[in-house]
């Protein structure tokens, strides 16, 4: 049985972006980009620890100030070929790591998803419950 409470947030947030330069501090209507996936995962009924996984300074900053944790990740990970699923996994062996818990469920969100609602995302994980 799946624990309502069992649920992390990871944001991978780069900081080198190639198409945009510096894409997820731009500000959209007043707030970085990074941002709207902090809220939503905070606001999810659901995710019980929000986490952003970057190399970027900046990006952990304002991820702290908009109340997620951070996860500096190595430059290995944070290259334009570097694929999600090895930034994944470090983040899971830091969280397992300070925690001293086992991650059970994990939700991706990537930063640049802005149009997501809360209602997505809770909608999301129920059915993933469920099913």
């Amino acid at each position: 049985m799946i624990k309502k409470s069992s649920f992390i947030a990871i944001i991978p947030a780069r900081a080198g972006s190639k198409g945009i330069k510096k894409k997820n501090l731009i500000r959209i209507n007043g707030h970085p980009l990074v941002s709207y996936s902090i809220v939503a995962a905070k606001k999810s009924k659901f995710i019980r620890e929000v986490f952003v996984t970057t190399d970027g300074k900046d990006i952990a900053k304002i991820s702290k100030e908009y109340g997620a944790k951070v996860i500096l990740r190595p430059k290995h990970l944070s290259s334009d070929t570097a694929r999600i699923e090895p930034t994944i996994l470090h983040a899971i062996k830091y969280i397992e790591k300070g925690s001293k818990k086992n991650v059970e469920n994990i939700v991706l969100l990537q930063p640049t998803s802005v149009l997501r609602k809360i209602d997505d995302l809770d909608n999301s994980i129920k059915k993933f419950i469920k099913d």
